[in-house]
């Protein structure tokens, strides 16, 4: 990832920071159910050929199809917020 898109992306994440500065578990844990289950709603519902068109996701990367994104985005990202999470509260 180039140094534009991770800044685009920790913009991003700086200003979710901002709007959730202290949320509690119960919060947390809604944000997640809720918001997993459009994107999984979204992604189930897109066709082979849907999966297949590509384009410009953020400037500093290359093309992507819309299935590399979800794999790259929707699943890889969200597993390594899960091992920050999982080190920083020490959970297995």
């Amino acid at each position: 990832m180039g140094a534009r898109a991770e800044h685009l992306i920790n913009e991003n994440n700086a200003k979710h920071l901002a709007e959730h500065a202290d949320p509690d578990k119960a919060e947390t844990l809604e944000m997640f159910r809720a918001n997993g289950a459009k994107a999984s709603a979204i992604v189930r519902g897109l066709s082979d050929a849907e999966l297949d068109r590509s384009g410009t996701v953020l400037a500093d990367i290359p093309v992507m199809t819309v299935h590399q994104a979800i794999e790259g985005i929707l699943i890889n990202h969200v597993h390594e917020h899960l091992g920050s999470i999982r080190a920083t509260t020490g959970a297995k």
